[in-house]
Formats: C-alpha cells, structure tokens, sequence
C-alpha cells in the first residue's frame, strides 16, 4: 500500500477565510476555494474525491457543478477523501468511504458531496488517511471512521470503525483540530495542544505508545502559546505566538527541518528558520514541509531527503501568500492570486495541462482558474479542453490534423477550435479526436489513415470537425489508437476506424471502417474505454466485458487476442474502467 497523504494548511494573521484563496491537497488531488466562491479541483478522482461526480483525472482545474462553493467556509483534504466546513454550520464530505470516513453512515464511495451525519456549527474539519474530524462552536472534537490505533479518541484502539461522528471525550475549548495518517491533533483557546492514536514514530509528542485518549503535549519554552497546529504522514508541527515553527515525529525524510534523520517524540523549533523571520503560514506533507515569512518569502525543508534544513525558494514571481503540499507536489498562492504548483504530476496533480513533473522547485503556473476547464483530454502528443461554456480548446502536435483548426500547424498554446460549441464531452486518440456536442451529435478530425473520423469517407486527413455518420443519440465518445468509439443512450455500442486486432468487435474480417457499426455479442454498457488496440466495456452490472490485443496481457486473460467480447469473471462490481496504450485498470 502506497502511504499518501495530504497537506495542510493554517493561516496565523487572522485573515478571514471569505477574502482569502484557501488550498487544500491530498495524495494526488487538489482543491481552490477562490476569493469569489469557487471551488476548483483537479488531479486523481479514482475514489471521486474531486467531488466532480466523473472519477476521471484532470490534468487542468474544473469546477465542480455538484457543490455550491459559495456556501463553502472551508475545505480540508485527506489522502482521498475530501471534506467542506459549510457556512450554516454543517458539513459535507465525498470520496472514499472504505472505513466510513464520510461520517454518512454508510460504506459507500461518493463522488459528489453528501451531507455529514449529526453536525452542527461546526467550526473546524480536518481528513486523515482513513479518519476525518470536526470541531464545533462548542468546543467539542467530533471523530468517525477508522479507529486504528485510538485515533477516533474513544479511549479504545480496537477495529471498530465508526460511519457516523463520534464525541472525543475529555476535550473542551477546542477550536481547530488536524489529523495525520493515523493520529489526531487539536488545539484550545487558551493554546493548548492535544494528541492521540499512532505514537510509532512520536508524533503525538509524548513518549511510549499509541494513545487512545487525548494528552496534552508539553513544549520546552515556558508558557508557549501556541496558534496553529498541522500534522500529516506520522509528523506533527505547531506553530506559537512568537512566530516560531516546532515540529516532532518521523523524520526519514528530513520533514522535521533539522539537519538529523533522526525522529523525535519530544517537540522542538527550527532554530534556523527563527533566525530568518517570524512565520505566517505553513504547510506540511509526508515528505518535506514549506513555511511563509512574514515578509512573503517561500522556504522548503525535506522532499525526500533533498533540504535537511530550510532552504529559501527563489525566483518566484511575487510574495507568497499560502502554501500546501501532497505526498509530493507543492501547490502556492500568490499575494495577488496567482496560483504556481511544483513537483509529481503523474495525475495532473501540478494543473497546468500536462502530466510532466518539473524538476526541484520550478514552478509552473496553474491553468484555467479565470476561465475553469470542464474536461481534458490527450492524445500522443497535443491536448484537448473543454471550457465552462463548451467552447473547445486545443493545443499541440498538429501533423495530422488533430486540433481541428483547418490547417497541419502546430500550436503551442491553448486556443479555441473556430465554429465548434456546445461540446460536453472529448475525446483523444492517437492523432485523431472526438467531440460529444450538447445534441447528441458526434464530430471528429484529424488523421484519417484507418478511417477513424467516421464520416464515410477515406481522406487520409481532415483538418477540420466532420459530422459523424449514422449515429443515434450519443451519450458518450472514447477513443484510443485510430479506433473510435461511441455509447448511444441505450447503452449499445458503435465502432468505427481501426479494427486489425477485433477492437471493434465486429466482423473479423473487416480490418477497418468509415463509418460506425454497432458492436456484436455485448450487453448494454455504461461505460467504454479504448486503448491502441483494444477496449473495454462496463456493463449496468459493474462486469468488466473486454476485447482485442492482449500481446501483451492488457485484457487480463490469457488468450493472444479476444474476439468476439468477453467477460472477465474475476472482476465484479466495478465502477470505472479505463484503457490506455497496451494497459488496462478498472475500479472497484
């Protein structure tokens, strides 16, 4: 098991959290509450954790059209669950829910936001890995589902998980609370900090073992006040009134920020942090942690072993406001709004419209924000985007006609696809593209080699959309290779382009087609998804019905190649499936 987390982030100047951007990060995910109200997400949504109801990946923002961001007073991320403070005082939460972590009484994922069971004026949340908590006007800590090694705070370390809020006991005046991977942090008025849950590494703050039930953390500096606290992977931070940064707990990576490998149970302040400035804000995640000084300078400590001390970030373009991090990307904000993002992008994560890491701390800016993208989608080497008003971006290797602009010139810049909107859904093949239009209609260019525009003719290229022949109402378009791919409303699949290796799952001896055909010896499907040279199917029962290459075990069975369709018996109630290149995934 991948250990993920999450970043978090505080605020210490008693800016309100209405007039400022507030981020939040999990493993691989993203989130923006803007300054006008909106909630912009991106990245992995495997387990809907964007809260966009899609669970596809965005390499770009989007804001999400199932939450009413302008009610949202707060967000907080855990490694793939997502949870919002609301403004009347509720919660909501959506993502994954193995161990009950939605506080909605079930184990159900969800990929749009359900309400959280039995809170009320709640003034804080906080998601671990597999535990969420909230804060209320009362000063009371909420705690629900898993309850491993005592972070629920029940005054128990068994299994028993909880679907809905549980009250920690002994805790009052509490106003923020923090969760790590498998432990609990909270603070008091009076600046008081409380740990429970996983002591493995000290990241309670107290020696010996995992606790149960909430103990006060002492610091070393007489009457420390402290303001803010964060805690992420199996480390803990606090930030007091003097502006001095303490951290304790695991410490591989140099997370802690004091030149030592060594983990720590007993807090202590980054001296050489204190020599620079007072800090503002900070944020930390499984591997490295970032502070902001009061004088808007970015510092940076750990990311894997490579800054045992903090090291000062350069050549950003204006003072930073906030930072967070995930398991390894940094995502800032600006003090004029501009949001810049470094490090993984294996999901998008960095949200400028590729999933090509950057090197160190280079940061590249973050799309889309001003004018939210709904969809991207990629082809070998050139981009696609729908916008907020179904205007289609396009972007890219263009040698074949791909971006749909009239002409083979490549564009290295996002720019609109002339005399086509009302697009709602896109698709990329290998150098050819797809568009859902809002009527059902279906339109397509680009290389045309093996027939993959579907428009009843055999021109090698078309440089500009072409309707799609003989196709009903249209719900949903894939495409991968030169194969095409369409599920009308009823569920029936339709074929076009490529079909050299049955991807098509039509007759065999058809190598390739103009226009689309309706696929054989498949049931209703939800969902398609295509690859260069097969595809897969997600039946109304969530089986998983796959067909042609398999050279290199892509369908998951044993067979050189598979035609006609076939059910893989040993997967069942699948929710996604996806297909790319000679590789498969499915989602349960």
């Amino acid at each position: 098991m991948r250990f993920l987390f999450w970043c978090v982030l505080w605020c210490a100047t008693g800016l309100s959290q209405a007039s400022t951007p507030q981020l939040a990060g999990g493993a691989d995910h993203s989130l923006v509450l803007t300054q006008d109200g909106q909630v912009f997400s991106w990245g992995d949504d495997s387990s809907g954790q964007l809260g966009s109801g899609r669970l596809l990946f965005q390499s770009t923002p989007l804001t999400s059209v199932q939450i009413d961001a302008r009610s949202i007073a707060e967000l907080a991320a855990g490694s793939y669950h997502t949870l919002a403070r609301m403004r009347d005082g509720s919660a909501i939460s959506w993502g994954n829910n193995a161990y009950g972590e939605l506080g909605d009484g079930t184990l159900t994922s969800r990929g749009i936001p359900i309400k959280i069971a039995g809170l009320s004026k709640v003034n804080a949340v906080a998601a671990g890995e597999q535990h969420s908590l909230a804060a209320d006007a009362l000063g009371d800590v909420w705690a629900w589902g898993s309850n491993e090694n005592g972070r629920l705070g029940q005054g128990n370390s068994d299994q028993s998980n909880s679907k809905f809020p549980l009250k920690v006991p002994a805790l009052q005046g509490v106003t923020t609370v923090q969760a790590g991977k498998a432990h609990s942090l909270a603070l008091t008025r009076d600046g008081q900090v409380f740990s429970w849950g996983s002591n493995f590494s000290g990241q309670l703050g107290v020696s010996g073992s995992s606790r149960a039930s909430p103990t006060q953390v002492e610091f070393l500096v007489p009457d420390t006040r402290i303001v803010a606290i964060g805690a992420a992977g199996d480390h803990s931070f606090a930030l007091d009134s003097e502006g001095r940064l303490w951290s304790w707990g695991e410490n591989e990576y140099f997370q802690l920020g004091h030149r030592s490998y060594a983990r720590s149970s007993e807090p202590r302040y980054l001296s050489s942090l204190e020599t620079r400035g007072k800090v503002k804000t900070f944020a930390i995640g499984p591997v490295g942690g970032a502070a902001v000084l009061e004088d808007g300078s970015l510092w940076v400590w750990g990311f894997y072993g490579r800054y045992d001390e903090p090291t000062q970030v350069g050549g950003l373009p204006g003072p930073v406001a906030k930072a967070h991090l995930g398991e390894s990307h940094l995502v800032i904000t600006l003090v004029d709004g501009r949001v810049l993002s470094s490090g993984d992008n294996r999901f998008g994560q960095l949200g400028d419209g590729s999933v090509t890491p950057t090197n160190d701390l280079v940061f590249v800016a973050v799309k889309g924000i001003s004018a939210p993208l709904l969809e991207c989608s990629t082809g070998y080497f050139h981009t696609l985007a729908v916008d907020a008003s179904g205007r289609l971006m396009a972007w890219g290797d263009n040698t074949r006609g791909q971006l749909g602009i009239g002409v083979a010139v490549n564009r290295s810049v996002p720019g609109p696809i002339a005399n086509l909107n009302n697009v709602t859904h896109v698709a990329s093949g290998q150098r050819h593209a797809l568009a859902l239009m809002a009527d059902g209609s279906v339109k397509a260019w680009g290389d045309n080699d093996e027939l993959a525009v579907g428009n009843g003719k055999d021109d090698r290229l078309f440089t500009t959309p072409q309707a799609v022949i003989g196709l009903p109402a249209i719900r949903r378009v894939a495409a991968g290779g030169s194969s095409s791919a369409a599920l009308d409303t009823t569920g029936k699949l339709w074929g076009w382009g490529a079909n050299l290796r049955g991807q098509l799952a039509i007759a065999e001896d058809i190598y390739r087609i103009n226009r689309p055909t309706p696929a054989l010896g498949l049931p209703p499907l939800a969902e398609v998804s295509v690859g260069s040279e097969h595809m897969l199917g997600l039946d109304l029962q969530g089986r998983v019905w796959v067909w042609g290459a398999n050279g290199r075990g892509q369908l998951g069975d044993a067979y050189n190649q598979i035609t006609p369709p076939r059910m893989l018996t040993s997967l069942s109630n699948i929710v996604a499936v996806s297909a790319a290149g000679d590789h498969s995934m499915a989602l349960d």
